[in-house]
Parts: C-alpha cells; sequence; structure tokens
C-alpha cells in the first residue's frame, strides 16, 4: 500500500497544532512597542562577549537609566553613566531601543516580564552545550527585581512547554528570579547595584549574585561589608594598566580584581568583600570634573603602594 502524500496545507496545520500562538498580551506588547525576539536582550559587547569566551553566555537587560525611577540611588554616577559611553554611531539605536524596553516595562509592566520569560527561554534553548547561562537584568538601571513579581497563566506555559520543552508551572511568583530557575538549571542571575534597600538575603537564598557599586547617594561600601558582597568601583587606571593590587578606602584596605576581564561577576572571589576595579569610559559630556568625583585614583603613590581613598 501506498503511502498517502500529505500536502502542505496539511503539514502547516499539524504545526500549528503542535505549537499554539503566543499569548495575546505578548503580541500586543511587542508590536506595541517594536520589539522583537532579537532586541529585547543584548548578547554581545566587548565585556559580554569575553564572559562567552571563557564559557559564560549572557543576556543583559538594557534599559534607559533614571527615568522613571529606574535608578532610585544614583549619586555621582549621574553626569559620568555608562549608558552615554560607546561609539557616537551606534547612539540613536541604541537609546531608541533602551527608550523602548523602558516604556513596555513601565506602561506595561505584567506583559513585558511575561516577554522576558520568554525570551529567557529562547536564550536558553539557543546555547545548549553551555554550562553556564548569565542573566542581567540590570544593564543600566537599578530595579529590585527579587520584588517584580510575574504570572504564568495556561497560555504561556502551554506555549513555552510546546516552543522550547521548557516547563514552567502555572501560577504567581514572586520574581522573575524564580520563574530563571524553572527555565533553565544552568542560568546564574547577577547585578550590580547602588541601592542599600534591596533584598539580601532572599537574593542571597536565590543565587541572584549582587555586587555593590561605586557612586550611590548611600553608603555601599559599608553595605557590601555587612553582607558579605563585592563593590565595584570605576578606576582612573588606563585601558592597558594594570590595577593596584589592594586599595585603602575610609580605613579599610580591600584586595583589587580585574572586572573588565569578563563580565561575569558569579565567578570573582566572594568569600570576603573585594573591590571589583573597572577602568573607567568616558561618558559623553562627561567633565574631567565629573569623571574625578566618579573614580577612584587607581595610580599608588608609590612602588608597592597600595592605592587610598
Amino acid at each position: 500500500m501506498t503511502p498517502q502524500k500529505i500536502t502542505a496545507p496539511r503539514l502547516i496545520a499539524a504545526k500549528q497544532c503542535r505549537i499554539p500562538q503566543m499569548p495575546q498580551d505578548l503580541r500586543d506588547v511587542r508590536t506595541d512597542h517594536t520589539l522583537t525576539s532579537s532586541n529585547v536582550f543584548t548578547f554581545g559587547n566587548e565585556k559580554l562577549d569575553k564572559s562567552t569566551a571563557l564559557g559564560a553566555p549572557t543576556a543583559v537587560l538594557y534599559m534607559e537609566p533614571v527615568r522613571f525611577g529606574a535608578c532610585p540611588a544614583a549619586g555621582s554616577c549621574v553626569k559620568a553613566c555608562l549608558h552615554t559611553a560607546g561609539n557616537p554611531l551606534y547612539f540613536a539605536a541604541k537609546f531608541a531601543a533602551r527608550r523602548r524596553r523602558s516604556d513596555a516595562f513601565h506602561f506595561k509592566p505584567a506583559a513585558f516580564k511575561r516577554l522576558l520569560v520568554l525570551e529567557l527561554a529562547r536564550f536558553a534553548s539557543k546555547n545548549p552545550d553551555a554550562a553556564i547561562l548569565g542573566v542581567r537584568l540590570n544593564g543600566t538601571t537599578d530595579h529590585a527585581f527579587e520584588n517584580e513579581g510575574v504570572s504564568i497563566d495556561d497560555a504561556l506555559h502551554s506555549y513555552l512547554l510546546a516552543k522550547f520543552s521548557i516547563y514552567v508551572p502555572v501560577g504567581e511568583y514572586r520574581s522573575i528570579i524564580q520563574v530563571c530557575r524553572f527555565i533553565d538549571s544552568r542560568i546564574v542571575n547577577y547585578d550590580y547595584s547602588k541601592r542599600i534597600d534591596r533584598d539580601f538575603a532572599w537574593c542571597k537564598m536565590m543565587g541572584y549574585q549582587l555586587t555593590m557599586s561605586h557612586g550611590s547617594k548611600f553608603d555601599t561600601l559599608n553595605c557590601a561589608v555587612e553582607n558579605g558582597l563585592n563593590y565595584a568601583a570605576p578606576f582612573t587606571t588606563k585601558r592597558k594598566q594594570a590595577l593596584p593590587a589592594e586599595i585603602t578606602i575610609k580605613g579599610q584596605s580591600f584586595p583589587v580584581l580585574d572586572g573588565d576581564l569578563h563580565d561575569f561577576r558569579p565567578w570573582d572571589d566572594n568569600s570576603q568583600t573585594n573591590v571589583i576595579g573597572l577602568r573607567y569610559k568616558r561618558a559623553k559630556n562627561a567633565s574631567p570634573a565629573d569623571a574625578a568625583a566618579f573614580c577612584i585614583d587607581g595610580q599608588p603613590v608609590g612602588k608597592n603602594t597600595p592605592a587610598t581613598v
């Protein structure tokens, strides 16, 4: 008996039966804010490429800083923000994309966070051979994502299962960080923060790695020490110069780790508070005074003498 030939329309219909349509709210937020599967997260730049080369592909969510209260603890970092660093040729497109994401997060937060879940599932499915997957939700913002709840309904649950073979139970989650554990056990969430009001105990319990950041209106160094976290700071050290091995800040001495070797901060030594040294990259319109107010002088005063602030 000759097998019956399946026509193209029947093949299409069969495929549609296997994979349900993307939930309507996700389609709406994509349309309203010109978002696609390729422009929600960023997967490559100078620092991220180093992480990927070392075995940790990373997805970063870049949104517009300060706007909509995105950086409530911003201090001396405002005028020297890395949001305006980089090649001016790409500024217009970069800034427009970050604004669209910020608008989506502000005006349609529930749908946008559900879209993040979908795109992180896509990210995981595209990196089947990686042992670790990095996820930074605060690329240029400082939201407390441990408190950003997300809803997984039947529609999104079914779509993720059919499209990516990823099982995320239906439910209301306190945080998108929790959902990442269901998306893929390889995901490691990490962020920099200038906020001292984060839920540090919960973040540590969930494996959400926070690195406190210099330039806040609050004492983030003391917060880092109290919570056993590292402290990232921009240095005046030139691009090809070595960072000081140690630095004294407010009378306390700390080892300095080179934060420019990669972006995956969970790889840093977290047995004590270290200073993660980042060589300052000039931001658009930032004056020398702005940079001086923001940066740590990375030049030791003498041979084998640690830098002091």
